[in-house]
C-alpha cells in the first residue's frame, strides 16, 4: 500500500483524503515519540514533523505487514486497529477508513 488514507461518511461519501504522514496525530503521541527519539517534551517544528512522519510510516508498515499483498483495506471506525485509533484524531462524521 502507498499510504493514502480516505475517510468516508456513513453513505461512503468521501470526507477527506490524505497521505498517511499528514494525518491528524494525537498531540500526546507526537510528544511521546519526540521524548523517545530526541528527549524533547516540547518539540520544535523539525522534531514535530519528523515524529509525525515516523508515526505515519510505522502505521503504514504495520498495515502492510498485516495485510500483505492487498492493495487497499477498508475498516469501519469500530474495526480500526488500536495501533491506528490510539494515534489519530477522527472526526465524528467518519464511519469508514480506507488505506491504500
Amino acid at each position: 500500500m502507498k499510504g493514502i488514507v480516505t475517510f468516508l461518511d456513513k453513505d461512503r461519501i468521501k470526507i477527506d483524503e490524505r497521505s498517511i504522514i499528514e494525518l491528524d496525530f494525537k498531540e500526546e503521541c507526537i510528544i511521546e515519540e519526540s521524548i523517545k527519539l530526541f528527549r524533547d517534551n516540547d518539540p520544535c517544528i523539525i522534531h514535530r514533523t519528523f515524529c509525525a512522519n515516523k508515526i505515519g510510516m510505522d502505521i503504514l508498515d504495520e498495515v502492510n505487514r498485516q495485510y500483505k499483498g492487498q492493495k487497499e483495506v477498508c475498516f469501519t471506525v469500530e474495526e480500526l486497529p488500536d495501533y491506528i485509533v490510539d494515534k489519530i484524531n477522527l472526526s465524528s462524521t467518519v464511519e469508514y477508513v480506507v488505506i491504500r
